[in-house]
Order: structure tokens, then C-alpha cells, then sequence
């Protein structure tokens, strides 16, 4: 079972619905029927669902659930979860996979940051990724975050040579970048 989109979107601040994904995450309401490879469970899904809105309140039940659970999509999204409400120790490589749908609140979560977290990861999951639009979503964050610009978006051809041109400014400047903007705090 997947939640429906509805769940999504306006309607998924209604009161009532809130009440609702809260009882699906604390597992009170619901149960996964056969799940793909690929698909969160429910109780998953509803952890994401209330992360996205902020819903500080279900951090413990994500925190309680997270140990005891094994299926990788499961994970992901629990770990999702907690980065949207502010975790930034929970961002790992898989969170820029295509396979998986959380590259979009990594990237958030590392923007949010303004670099401070995750920036090595997005150099090497993110710009090495094998798909070519994780690679420049990340080059394009990357660039963003540090005020650097190797890369136009109406150049893709240029794509390979901008994120070397990339890779090799983090090398060399990677360490001094991440202390000012640690100290920026």
C-alpha cells in the first residue's frame, strides 16, 4: 500500500488528516500489503509525510522505529524523515541514488545548511553520480552554495568538464570553504 497523494499537498494539513498519517506512523492504523523492492512501507511513508510538514512531534516514534527497521527503502525514508526535521547525520550516499526519491531533500537538507553538512557527499555522490541529472542537480547546488560557476545550464555538453573543473576547486579548496562556513554558525 502506498499513500495515496492526497496525503499530499493542502489537503495533507487538514487536521484531520494530520490526525490520521500520525495514527498510520505511530502504527496504530494500516499495514503493508506486498511491497516492491523500491517502496516504502506505510509507516515510512507517514513518518515522510509528517517530516515534510514539519511535524516536530513525530521525531521520537522515526527515532523509535528507525532501529527496528531493515527494509532499505523503509530506511531511507525514516532517514529522510529525520533530515527534513533538521538531522543532517542521517544523509548518506543512497539519498542521491535514482533508484531512490530523496535526492530532493538531501539536496534541501544541504542547502539549508548552506554547506555546512553534507557538502563532501554531494561532491561524491552527487557529482560522480552515474545519472546525469542527479550529476547536475549537484553541480548546480554545488555551485550555489560556494558562489562558484563552472557550468551553464544551456551547455550540457559541457556537463563532464564543468564537474572536473568542480572537483578540482573542492580539492584544493574544500577543507578552507567547509571551516568558514562551519564557523559561520
Amino acid at each position: 500500500m502506498v499513500l495515496p497523494e492526497l496525503f499530499k499537498g493542502p489537503f495533507a494539513k487538514n487536521p484531520r488528516t494530520v490526525a490520521l498519517i500520525q495514527k498510520v506512523a505511530r502504527g496504530e492504523l494500516g499495514h503493508d500489503g506486498e511491497l516492491d523492492d523500491e517502496t516504502a512501507g506505510v509507516r515510512a511513508q507517514a513518518c515522510l509525510r509528517l517530516a515534510e510538514q514539519h511535524a516536530t512531534d513525530i521525531k521520537p516514534v522515526i527515532e523509535g522505529l528507525l532501529p527496528k527497521t531493515s527494509r532499505k527503502p523503509d530506511v531511507l525514508a525514516l532517514e529522510t524523515a529525520l533530515m527534513l526535521l533538521g538531522d543532517p547525520k542521517h544523509l548518506r550516499p543512497e539519498h542521491f541514488c535514482s533508484d531512490f526519491f530523496y535526492r530532493d531533500e538531501a539536496m534541501q537538507l544541504i542547502e539549508s545548511c548552506n554547506g555546512r553538512e553534507g557538502m563532501d557527499l554531494l561532491v561524491k555522490a552527487g557529482l560522480d553520480s552515474p545519472d546525469a541529472i542527479v550529476q547536475e542537480e549537484s553541480l548546480l547546488l554545488f555551485q550555489k552554495i560556494t558562489g562558484r560557476r563552472w557550468h551553464d545550464e544551456t551547455r550540457a555538453k559541457e556537463l563532464s568538464r564543468s564537474i572536473k573543473a568542480a572537483k578540482q576547486w573542492w580539492r584544493e579548496h574544500g577543507t578552507e570553504f567547509m571551516a568558514r562556513r562551519r564557523a559561520e554558525k
